[in-house]
């Protein structure tokens, strides 16, 4: 009768492998990344308003980007924080030395960014809008008689505008002049029935190429003197 072979003893009891969670994560963050990404390019490329056409103001672009870069950031920190809990221990390591440089690596960049971003905002305000004192090159003029208003104006946006207006009306004023560099220049032309006992004030109104205004002389107390022949 032929031996029996004793049964084959069973196989230990393997333990169970911890569930890498970062290995089901990380495809997840890919497709919602792919996902985000093709719904950006459609909506950037629909209409005459989508997003490509507002990158042609800077503003927008610096804004975009800003953006962009911080989310990516605080996205990678926030994987590594969950790496960190939820990673198998023999891989965790390796993982967030890694992770911890592209992190660094976009810290410095968002640091860049935003100091450029924000320093360019501050730095970049254009000074008040105002005209410096004006000088006649003559001040008490006869009948007749032209006197030139000079002029400049600083700050605000260029190109400027300028309208000139006299009180009483015997001069006649001018309106919507340009100011070439914020230069002021303008002939003020003494009629030949002026009154000579009532010295004229003029004021002097400037817009910039934002709309801003700013006004000279809004007290009267430079007047054009008529001197009596």
């Amino acid at each position: 009768m032929a031996a029996v072979n004793p049964p084959l003893p069973a196989p230990p009891d393997q333990p169970k492998k911890p569930i890498d969670w970062t290995a089901i994560l990380i495809p997840i963050a890919f497709v919602v990344i792919a996902v985000v990404v093709v719904v950006f390019i459609i909506v950037a490329i629909s209409g005459s308003k989508g997003v490509l056409t507002s990158l042609a103001d800077d503003k927008i672009a610096r804004g975009l980007i800003t953006f962009l870069i911080t989310l990516a950031t605080v996205a990678i920190a926030i994987i590594l924080a969950l790496s960190a809990v939820i990673s198998d221990p023999a891989a965790v390591k390796d993982r967030f030395a890694l992770g911890k440089e592209v992190l660094s690596i976009l810290i410095g960049v968002l640091g860049t960014i935003v100091g450029f971003y924000f320093g360019s905002a501050v730095t970049g305000q254009s000074s008040p809008l105002r005209v410096a004192s004006v000088f006649l090159t003559n001040e008490q003029p006869k009948k007749g008689d032209t006197t030139t208003l000079l002029g400049l104006v600083s700050g605000g946006k260029p190109p400027y505008s300028y309208t000139i207006t006299f009180t009483p009306t015997d001069i006649p004023g001018a309106k919507d002049l340009p100011a070439t560099d914020g230069i002021i220049k303008y002939d003020v032309k003494i009629p030949a029935d002026i009154k000579t006992d009532t010295p004229e004030t003029f004021v002097i109104d400037v817009k910039d190429s934002d709309g801003k205004a700013a006004s000279y002389n809004k007290d009267g107390a430079k007047k054009i003197a008529i001197k009596a022949d």
